[in-house]
């Protein structure tokens, strides 16, 4: 009787501590100061662009990757914020895509094609890299998937055409992607199922411009991406089933790349509004643009790093509970 209540005892303690470890654990998350990542020829003027990072007030950047014989651009982080992918021109080759640890050190290669392979981007679990894999032609870019070593290769259903800019849902259900299967350079965005199973996309945007570099807001309710059908290159805001799409920037400048804070109240992106590119941050509602790198240098590509707490507590809470009890 002493042992069953004893049991019971350790049982509830430990499940009080790990249910408050993930509640910290999601505050710090939501809260977390977090590094963006970019990339930027100001070592190399005119060159070569390298990987840095900065706070997000544009403070304490540093150089990861320094390599200056490589083209070193599209950083993207892993989940659990210990690495980050990118493509790079090394090894005497086309754009590869490569993974280093956050501080920048050791460096490897995941693939290896006589075209080109670009644009990494993580699944939300960690266990899966979607990037552009180069076919070669006019428009020849594919959809691929990895593990994070490189291994165990996926090809998305083919579309023969130009697939490119994989954005995953913080479910990691979907991947948003540009695509000009709508007609012949007519770039608009398209969703479909991460695992490949279904054939089926359907298209989100629709419009005269150019619509691309697609970004799932943390909750997964919203994408942001950039279009020129005003004329120029800006940032817009959609629904994540592509209704209601609201514009956030108004300028004469082409505005780029947008990615979410992980808490989702901001949004970086890349402009060249200052008369040459640089890392820009507003608030999610398009307020308050303000220049974060202010150097002469191209400064362009931000990646924020994910949350994977933001999506649901709930549902972690839930999966710890069901993990503690299985194992009393």
């Amino acid at each position: 009787m002493k042992m069953a209540q004893m049991n019971r005892i350790t049982y509830l303690r430990v499940l009080t501590v790990a249910i408050g470890f993930v509640l910290t654990s999601v505050n710090q998350a939501q809260s977390l100061d977090s590094m963006i990542a970019f990339s930027s020829d100001r070592d190399h003027p005119g060159g070569n662009h390298d990987i840095f990072v900065m706070k997000p007030n544009g403070s304490q950047v540093r150089n990861l990757s320094n390599n200056p014989l490589s083209h070193d651009q599209s950083p993207a982080w892993s989940p659990d914020r210990t690495r980050i992918a990118f493509q790079a021109e090394r090894d005497g080759n086309n754009p590869e895509i490569y993974v280093m640890n956050a501080d920048g050190k050791s460096p490897v290669r995941l693939t290896s094609n006589r075209f080109l392979d670009v644009d990494p981007s993580w699944s939300p679990d960690g266990r899966k890299i979607a990037f552009e894999y180069g076919v070669g032609g006019v428009g020849g870019l594919e959809l691929y998937l990895m593990d994070p070593d490189g291994k165990n290769r996926f090809r998305y259903p083919l579309n023969r055409g130009f697939d490119r800019d994989p954005s995953w849902s913080p479910d990691g259900r979907k991947i948003a992607f540009t695509s000009w299967r709508a007609g012949f350079r007519d770039l608009e965005i398209f969703v479909m199922d991460a695992d490949g199973r279904n054939p089926h996309v359907v298209r989100l945007t629709e419009s005269p411009g150019w619509d691309v570099s697609p970004s799932w807001s943390p909750n997964g309710r919203k994408i942001a991406f950039s279009s020129n059908r005003d004329g120029n290159g800006e940032i817009y805001v959609m629904d994540a089933d592509g209704k209601n799409s609201v514009r956030l920037t108004r300028h004469p400048e082409d505005d780029h790349s947008p990615s979410w804070s992980p808490n989702g109240r901001k949004i970086a992106f890349s402009s060249v509004r200052d008369g040459n590119w640089e890392i820009y941050v507003m608030n999610d509602d398009g307020g308050n643009p303000t220049n974060l790198t202010q150097h002469p240098a191209v400064d362009v590509s931000p990646a924020w790093p994910p949350n994977p707490l933001a999506v649901s507590p709930k549902k972690q809470l839930l999966m710890l509970w069901a993990a503690i009890k299985n194992s009393h």
